[in-house]
């Protein structure tokens, strides 16, 4: 938890802080290749020097380096400094990805590290499926969640935030079993209202337990 709430903090400079996810088994030779050549490619000057360690550094620690297990997190960036940190995965990495930005990927790097959380994009069976919670009041929202866990009332959360999902959350759900799935792209009024909702276990709805 040090080393991912340390990945939380960081702030780099524009799209200086760079996050990997690496498959087991898998050749990083041309990835990383093809990433150095696109740095080597931009034209301003200042980007290009911010860049360049952060890709070195990478290559040093990881090239040539058989990546065994579930796979391999990798998180590097320039701020102030220059940080390098590597994670492993609870949950197999199945593809190679990558994102840029001034902050690292901290939700996508929980969905590898929890077993209890996933990632959903948003369709419209998971639209009809919220209409249909919210009809047969199964759900709590925001600053009643707390309160429902302590009670291992909810069987799953939906957070519809890009926020930093919570550390002291997953914490608590890690104890009660609960799910947690990340939901993007949700146009539901329920997500525009909300951050965070809880559903409740089978049979439940908030009405009943209040009672």
């Amino acid at each position: 938890m040090e080393t991912l709430q340390k990945i939380e903090q960081f702030k780099g400079k524009r799209n200086c802080a760079l996050t990997l996810f690496i498959p087991p088994n898998y050749d990083f030779t041309k990835d990383i290749k093809r990433i150095y050549t696109s740095i080597i490619s931009i034209k301003h000057e200042q980007k290009k020097k911010q860049l360049l360690p952060i890709i070195k550094t990478i290559k040093s620690h990881i090239d040539d380096k058989k990546i065994i297990g579930f796979g391999q997190i990798i998180c590097c960036g320039l701020g102030q400094t220059l940080v390098y940190y590597q994670l492993n995965p609870r949950n197999l990495i199945q593809k190679f990805e990558y994102y840029y930005d001034y902050v690292f990927s901290t939700n996508m790097i929980k969905k590898f590290l929890f077993p209890n959380i996933s990632y959903i994009v948003s369709n419209k069976t998971v639209v009809q499926r919220l209409n249909v919670y919210m009809l047969k009041d199964n759900l709590v929202y925001n600053n009643k969640i707390d309160g429902y866990l302590e009670t291992d009332l909810i069987g799953t959360i939906f957070y519809f935030s890009n926020e930093n999902l919570p550390i002291d959350l997953i914490e608590k759900t890690m104890k009660t079993k609960t799910k947690i799935c990340i939901v993007t792209n949700c146009d539901h009024q329920i997500a525009k209202d909300n951050k965070i909702v809880g559903l409740l276990k089978h049979g439940l709805t908030s009405q009943l337990c209040c009672i």
